[in-house]
Parts: C-alpha cells; sequence; structure tokens
C-alpha cells in the first residue's frame, strides 16, 4: 500500500498466509514450572491440564481453522517465513492501532448515597478517578453521581478537555441521601441513546455503574428500567457494566443488567475492576486485546 493510500472503509478479514507472500512465525513454549515456591500441586496439575488441552486433536484442529499452524508439525519446506519486525516498527503500529480504532464514550454512574460512606466511597472515588486518567484523549466521558437525587457533574466531552475538571468533582465526592438507583441509571441510559443519534463516527459506548446498596428513592419503577434493557442477541446495544460494594448491594439485578447487555458484574474489592471494565470496552466485538 502506497504511503499517501487511504484505508479502506470496508473491513476486511486478516489471515494467515503461507507460503506465497510469506508469514511470520514466533515460539511460545509451555511446559509445567519444577522447583519454584509457588507453584505447588495445585499449580502444576492446572498446568498439565491446560498442556493436554493445547495439544488435543480438538484444539489443534480450531488452531488450524483459524489459519495458524499445527503444533508440532514442521513448517513446509517452500514457506517463506519473514523476519519480525522491528522495535521502531512495532511501535508506530501500535501508535497507528490507537488512532484508528473505534474511540469509547463512557457513562460512569456513582452511588453516593449514604450507605456508602466510609470506605465504600473511598473505593469509588479513588477507582473512578484512576479509570478517567487511564482514558484515551480522543474518549469521550460524562461522570453521573446519585443519592436522592442524580446529578451529572460535567457535560459529555473528550477526556483531554473534561478529564481534569471531572476527577476534581470525583475526588470531591462524598456520601450521604439515599439511593435513587434507577433513576440513575435511567438518566444515562437516556443520555447514551442522545449520544448516539447525534454523533455520526462509529463509537464504543459503555455505563459504568458503581453502588453498594438497593434502591430506596426512585420515581422509576424496576420493571421499567428492566424493559428498557436491550436483549442479548443484540451485539450493538450499549453494555452495561455493574461494580457492587459491600454486602448490601442488589447483586442479583446487577448482575442481570450486565448479562442483559453483554457485560460483566463485578465486586468493589478487586482494585484492579475498573481497569479490566476499560478494556473490555476498549475491544468490544473486535476480539482483541
Amino acid at each position: 500500500m502506497k504511503a499517501n493510500a487511504k484505508w479502506p472503509k470496508k473491513a476486511f478479514p486478516l489471515v494467515a498466509i503461507s507460503p506465497k507472500e510469506g508469514t511470520f512465525f514466533e515460539d511460545h513454549p509451555a511446559g509445567v514450572v519444577e522447583g519454584a515456591e509457588w507453584c505447588g500441586a495445585a499449580e502444576k496439575q492446572a498446568a498439565t491440564l491446560y498442556l493436554e488441552f493445547l495439544t488435543s486433536s480438538e484444539a489443534q484442529e480450531r488452531t488450524s481453522v483459524a489459519g495458524f499452524h499445527p503444533a508440532g508439525e514442521p513448517l513446509p519446506k517452500d514457506a517463506a517465513v519473514l523476519e519480525s519486525v522491528s522495535d521502531d516498527v512495532f511501535k508506530r503500529l501500535q501508535a497507528l492501532w490507537h488512532q484508528v480504532k473505534k474511540k469509547s464514550t463512557v457513562y460512569l454512574v456513582i452511588d453516593t448515597s449514604g450507605s456508602m460512606n466510609g470506605e465504600p466511597m473511598n473505593a469509588a472515588r479513588k477507582a473512578a478517578a484512576g479509570f478517567l486518567k487511564r482514558m484515551e484523549s480522543q474518549d469521550e466521558v460524562q461522570v453521573i453521581s446519585f443519592a436522592t437525587d442524580v446529578r451529572p457533574l460535567g457535560h459529555l466531552g473528550p477526556i483531554h478537555e473534561v478529564g481534569e475538571p471531572l476527577i476534581e468533582k470525583v475526588n470531591g465526592l462524598f456520601a450521604q441521601g439515599n439511593t435513587a438507583l434507577y433513576d440513575a441509571l435511567s438518566t444515562a441510559m437516556t443520555e447514551v441513546e442522545s449520544a448516539k443519534r447525534t454523533r455520526k463516527e462509529p463509537r464504543l459506548y459503555g455505563i459504568v455503574l458503581l453502588t453498594d446498596g438497593r434502591d430506596t428513592s426512585s420515581k422509576t419503577q424496576k420493571l421499567d428500567l428492566l424493559a428498557r434493557l436491550p436483549r442479548r442477541e443484540d451485539t450493538e446495544a450499549t453494555r452495561i457494566f455493574t461494580i457492587g460494594f459491600g454486602p448490601e448491594a442488589d447483586n442479583d439485578l446487577l448482575k442481570e443488567i450486565s448479562e442483559r447487555t453483554n457485560a460483566v458484574s463485578s465486586k468493589g474489592d478487586d482494585p484492579k475492576t475498573l481497569e479490566k471494565i476499560y478494556r473490555s470496552l476498549c475491544v468490544q466485538s473486535r476480539g482483541l486485546v
């Protein structure tokens, strides 16, 4: 492709090619670790089972269908093996990927009701601020807090414009009042629908809900909220990730919301939860990591 050529708008599949044009070849050995303190009987058993799965006829057949060469078989004599790209080229490819990949539009919905007081509120503030700092400059974000009422902390915009003010507001959140969970989530869903209508470029839309309790003050009814959720087979629908803090969170509801939108429900005791969610949003429908 020429340097000034435009990338085709219509997507096309990438396949491994051999032997005509050549392909890259890498060796990734796997084995069972011996003599390490952290590798006990359970870890060795798991590693053994994993190796048996990798080398099974079923796994190797699936590997071949995906365009990869089966393990343990030599490459064809006439196969053209290309040299691995240099570090400089690899870094340029990574930079280009971040320029052309779909950007994310994320709504963070944070519970600030009285039950969040103390450690749950501290954890939610820290997690939300860290999430905002990890977002890329062209990602869009809005933060909505809720207690008795629902209160947007700013306006939807690219992280390089609204990120710092939002982080300051997030760090200043405190817990008081009741829990209008249904109203908050309904507000976020309405704003996402509006954003989808007004933005022409394709984006990845997601809602991240952080809460420790059950709804106590919403005007929106639970059944009305659930009726707005997409069907599981709708792969283009906005995904709603939920994070429950503490034992009082309505985990059954949170799980239902996430599963209905092809997302995941997590617990807030893992500091890397939001990082995992952001990665999941970035690779949505792509099959990439």
